[in-house]
């Protein structure tokens, strides 16, 4: 409670910390955590009428989501964004300062030792359902090492499509050439 008369209403069960404001008891923020250890952060103010309540991470430096290391549900480097919206969930990179630059999307592959040949360094992948309502990848963005040699350095581009039943077949392929600022391009697969 500060000097004056406002304050927060904190509720507190055997699973879940929710805090109220003290005008409004759907306006509020809760921590719910379940028997397994899943926990939940969520704001709610649209079930009082008001507009949806958005929620700021606001560091003072960098902000750092780390899975633990060593659990064995298979699943603990995956973090989802989810969204039942038309084109939702949208990423969004926003940079406001008043200059030339750009936000930046980086793929950042740290081996703890040299790369080498053939090293993956970033993966974009399209995953949808059939018409037999079955998962499958339609489409890949892959970026790898070509030649990994210290002052020889050069990358490969692919763009895979599913080719008709299913598998990935690069389409457009964009490769580290035989010299400094030469690349080789192979388009299409097949006649």
């Amino acid at each position: 409670k500060d000097a004056g008369s406002n304050q927060f209403l904190f509720d507190c069960d055997n699973t879940k910390l929710t805090i109220y404001d003290d005008t409004n008891d759907a306006d509020l923020f809760a921590i719910q955590v379940s028997v397994t250890g899943d926990t939940t952060i969520s704001t709610d103010y649209a079930s009082a009428g008001g507009a949806n309540a958005d929620m700021t991470l606001a560091p003072d430096g960098d902000l750092y989501l780390s899975p633990v290391a060593g659990d064995v549900s298979g699943d603990i480097n995956n973090f989802y964004f989810e969204s039942d919206s038309d084109y939702g969930p949208q990423l969004v990179l926003k940079n406001t300062k008043n200059s030339s630059t750009n936000s930046t999307l980086l793929f950042w592959k740290d081996r703890g030792a040299g790369s080498s040949d053939d090293d993956k360094l970033g993966y974009i992948s399209f995953y949808g359902e059939n018409a037999a309502d079955q998962f499958s990848y339609w489409c890949h963005i892959i970026c790898t090492i070509e030649t990994a040699a210290d002052g020889d350095e050069g990358g490969k581009l692919d763009f895979q499509v599913a080719s008709h039943n299913g598998t990935m077949t690069s389409g457009l392929s964009i490769v580290d050439g035989s010299a400094s600022g030469e690349l080789d391009v192979n388009i299409g697969a097949g006649t």
